[in-house]
């Protein structure tokens, strides 16, 4: 039987603000849910590279690069990742951009818990689902 650890679902926040990162850890924190959170692309991107997480929470606006940018190089290597792009300015085409270019969600600022924890959940049973198939 698989200890909750190898079970768990795999979730990659990157976002250059720390508190941003600490209120997304702190809500959703669960048993099938490992977080990891990376402040800059660099470090988000050397994680993903390595953990291959099923889920990742992507700042739109960070400096030095574009979360668009990011988005892109993260589904190269990493297709079955479903990343949700945040930002704290929606815009209706950067929304149609990110999901055009593979984002599965666009979400924005202030988060609203109850909204992230259910996308978030639904995705970590779709990961489940298609672990036991």
């Amino acid at each position: 039987m698989p200890n909750s650890e190898e079970s768990a679902v795999t979730l990659i926040a990157i976002d250059d603000d720390a508190m941003s990162l600490e209120l997304i850890s702190d809500v959703l924190e669960q048993a099938h849910l490992k977080i990891l959170t990376a402040t800059n692309a660099r470090a988000g991107l050397v994680l993903i590279r390595e953990k291959r997480p099923e889920i990742v929470l992507l700042d739109l606006l960070m400096p030095g690069v574009s979360g668009m940018e990011l988005l892109e190089k993260i589904l190269e290597f990493s297709p079955e990742s479903e990343v949700i792009l945040v930002t704290g300015h929606y815009s209706t085409e950067s929304a149609v951009e990110a999901i055009r270019k593979g984002a599965s969600d666009y979400i924005t600022k202030p988060l609203s818990v109850p909204q992230l924890r259910q996308r978030i959940d639904a995705l970590i049973a779709s990961a489940q689902r298609r672990r036991a198939a």
